[in-house]
């Protein structure tokens, strides 16, 4: 389901951040103290989907906002003290493109890892992102409108810090320049893992008895013994 920004509530400099329910346009948006657009939500294995279209070419080099940030607190990327998410960076030296970077912040220290890179994106280009983090592995894929791979990233957490407030998108508290575009159609899906499978049955006595499985496929099912199979959160 489509995530509804009009229930996020918003933070930091007027004028900069617009909303709708499916979309969030930022405008000049860069070293803007507490910037942002936050709800509470608990992640830890989960995958976001989403859109990014960046209109502006920034001015200078350096890291210019994020995007599908949870940490532990609200507001620029200097405010979780623990966080981790997508960064948007960009260099004069290749002016006519930019890039996205998994990044986290460790106890206010923000860090990048190797690999954790994409290649190079164009300015008014419309981009679709998934972003899958599977406790402290994360995966950054980009497309483009017709579902083709344009750039990949994969990082290593150096902490699985489960934050408890995502922000789709987020100022950089060191910006040295502006940028301005949006972001739409958010979908954050949390994931549970199984890694075992258990049958149930009532015996004659009344007794209900368990049994285990091989190969587990679904939630909840009946087997043909008309007994009750149900997984077990790993």
């Amino acid at each position: 389901m489509v995530e509804d920004f009009t229930t996020y509530t918003e933070t930091g400099s007027s004028g900069k951040i617009a909303v709708t329910s499916s979309r969030i346009t930022f405008t000049n948006l860069g070293n803007d103290n507490d910037t942002c657009m936050y709800k509470s939500m608990a992640l830890n294995i989960f995958i976001a989907n989403y859109t990014l279209y960046v209109t502006e070419v920034p001015a200078s080099s350096g890291v210019l906002l994020g995007t599908c940030v949870c940490g532990d607190d609200y507001g620029d990327s200097y405010d979780p003290n623990n966080a981790t998410g997508v960064y948007m960076s960009y260099s004069t030296t290749v002016p006519t493109i930019f890039k996205l970077g998994i990044g986290e912040r460790i106890l206010g220290t923000i860090l990048f890892g190797v690999g954790a890179t994409t290649g190079a994106l164009s300015f008014n280009t419309i981009y679709n992102i998934n972003f899958f983090k599977n406790e402290a592995d994360v995966m950054l894929t980009v497309y483009n409108t017709s579902g083709e791979i344009v750039t990949s990233a994969t990082y290593t957490l150096q902490a699985n810090i489960i934050g408890t407030y995502f922000m789709p998108i987020q100022a950089h508290a060191t910006a040295t320049t502006e940028t301005s575009g949006y972001v739409e159609n958010f979908t954050v899906d949390e994931l549970n893992f199984f890694d075992e499978e258990l049958a149930l049955r009532k015996l004659p006595s009344g007794e209900l008895a368990l049994r285990t499985l091989p190969n587990p496929e679904v939630a909840m099912r009946t087997l043909p013994s008309s007994e009750l199979a149900v997984k077990v959160r790993k």
